[in-house]
């Protein structure tokens, strides 16, 4: 086990993991999510010099966001070197889904970071949520875009 549940019992866990290795370095981000009412409250940043134990640098709680949930962070660097996180907010009261960037010199200062939203989602859709199956007996909203990275996307992301 890399990192801990949050605490006993069902609904605590942590997972939706993005690596990075910055020899010798491994870095990750997780959602962390606790019990029941409150899934999503945090995106946690770690560092392992051994890729065994990780200690946490850096915290982003749904609150920075103005999200009622966050989902899987994706950790990346720019070619100049700072560091960026895209997190998948959800929108309070809705079934909206939205991703938003932080982008900072350092992953300790991510939380500081003025988030950006880059990709709105869209209200009819409803999601940006890449890849994910119908669940049985409950169809994904119609038309949800999977996320394409790569040369030449603005900020690596594009319908």
């Amino acid at each position: 086990m890399v990192v801990p549940a949050p605490g006993p019992g069902p609904g605590n866990w942590v997972g939706a993991p993005s690596a990075l290795l910055i020899d010798p370095a491994m870095y990750i981000a997780y959602r962390v999510r606790r019990s029941q009412g409150e899934r999503g409250i945090d995106v946690v940043i770690a560092r392992s010099d051994d890729h065994l134990r990780f200690e946490t640098v850096a915290t982003i709680a749904k609150d920075l966001l103005g999200a009622q949930s966050l989902e899987r962070p994706a950790l990346s660097r720019t070619p100049d070197g700072r560091w960026r996180v895209y997190v998948s907010c959800a929108t309070p009261g809705t079934k909206h889904w939205r991703v938003e960037l932080l982008e900072a010199h350092t992953a300790e200062e991510l939380p500081k970071a003025r988030p950006r939203v880059v990709l709105p989602g869209d209200s009819a859709r409803r999601s940006v949520r890449p890849g994910r199956p119908d669940p049985p007996g409950r169809p994904r909203s119609k038309g949800a875009d999977p996320i394409r990275v790569g040369p030449g996307h603005a900020d690596g992301l594009r319908k």
